[in-house]
């Protein structure tokens, strides 16, 4: 409890100390100097589902005399048809992979193919709207600016897409303070890149476990800065639990293979070393609670078993109320307490007054999905070391 306590006391000191800074980054003006010639990638793989909303977005955007190059990655779901039949209504460049190369590689390959200073690498699964793509370009205009990512909102419906909102708008709080110096991470399904920053930097690193976050590291080793904007783009999150899991421990692995192999980047950054620690802090403490609360689950049902035996099943369950309520209400109260914390990561999914109630949502995300958040963290981190030996400098990593 004790280790809750200071991890909470330490996550929020560097709350204030972010809100300033993000607060400091959002009142700078960044107006549009001049429009730039934009080059599109979109990387697919199996996505014929959703690519024809990205590609519409981006010619919806940007006009029907956009540069865009469209990469099939060997699809095996019809996407190949879906991207020719595009191709022939929009007019973009259509590529078709032979065999899957992995969206690293499949964008290293064809870079060379854009025409345009400015490039925008977009996922198959994300919708551009203007407000994000003028704030990126504003941003990237900065002299030594390399690179600018957009944060993501779930266009898909549920409460696991919902969660995994609230998460992202966690993670756009954080890495949007870095703005002030220079960000370690950018959101890989829009990032609108310097063309020879992306060249000097040698381009995305096929053996990185999360490419985007590897590419961030090797412009900052390279001297550009990088940015995230506070203008969210829509796409599509995974909506089950093995989807959800599987994405974590990719997310958590990368990074984690990313600190280990360009620690010096975040080693010269003070507020890379002052969140670090209390991050992880966070990270532990929620997930030995969740360890916690699974043990003293356990020890009631086995309480209840051996009362049972001996006494009604209504007595049994006052016995075992009486023995374990106390100390389940005490924590359920820290619990609610501390995830008030969470409130400024709801309200931006509070656009009318009848949606209020959705900020009722910080209760299950702090007591259910950051512990578990927290515990599949730490799954990927270890995932990462036992596999750490065959990522080798050419190898593919997923």
């Amino acid at each position: 409890m004790m280790l809750t306590y200071a991890s909470a006391f330490m996550i929020f000191s560097l709350f204030v100390i972010m809100a300033g800074l993000g607060f400091i980054d959002r009142l700078k003006k960044r107006p549009l100097a001049e429009t730039v010639p934009l080059s599109f990638m979109v990387p697919c793989y199996n996505d014929a589902d959703s690519v024809g909303q990205t590609i519409e977005s981006i010619h919806a955007v940007c006009g029907a005399n956009a540069d865009v190059i469209v990469i099939d990655d060997g699809s095996t779901d019809g996407s190949r048809e879906t991207l020719s039949a595009l191709a022939r209504r929009y007019g973009f460049r259509l590529i078709l992979n032979p065999t899957n190369l992995g969206k690293a590689r499949a964008l290293n390959t064809h870079f060379a193919l854009t025409k345009h200073a400015t490039v925008v690498l977009i996922d198959a699964d994300v919708i551009v709207n203007p407000r994000s793509l003028a704030d990126a370009l504003a941003r990237l205009q900065i002299p030594g600016m390399g690179a600018v990512s957009c944060p993501y909102r779930a266009a898909n419906k549920g409460i696991i897409p919902l969660m995994q909102t609230i998460e992202y708008n966690m993670l756009a709080f954080v890495q949007g303070a870095y703005n002030v110096f220079s960000a370690i991470a950018l959101w890989g399904g829009f990032i609108v890149v310097k063309r020879d920053a992306f060249i000097e930097a040698g381009g995305f690193s096929p053996n990185a476990i999360t490419e985007d976050m590897d590419l961030a590291f090797k412009l900052n080793e390279k001297g550009w800065r990088v940015n995230q904007s506070f203008h969210h783009v829509r796409t599509y999150v995974p909506d089950t639990l093995e989807g959800w899991f599987r994405q974590k421990i990719r997310w958590s692995a990368g990074g984690f293979q990313c600190f280990i192999h360009h620690y010096r980047v975040w080693l010269k950054n003070p507020l890379h070393v002052l969140f670090l620690f209390p991050f992880c802090l966070l990270l532990i403490s929620s997930a030995i609670t969740m360890g916690n609360n699974l043990f003293r689950l356990d020890e009631m049902i086995d309480c209840f078993i051996i009362l049972n035996r001996s006494t009604t099943l209504w007595l049994s369950l006052q016995l075992t109320g009486m023995l374990f309520g106390p100390l389940i209400l005490k924590d359920l109260i820290v619990r609610l307490s501390l995830s008030l914390f969470s409130l400024p990561f709801v309200l931006p999914l509070v656009s009318t007054s009848k949606k209020i109630p959705i900020c009722l949502l910080i209760i299950p995300y702090s007591i259910l999905y950051v512990p578990l958040f927290s515990m599949v963290s730490i799954i990927g981190a270890i995932s990462f070391l036992r596999r750490r030996r065959f990522l080798k400098a050419a190898a593919r990593a997923w």
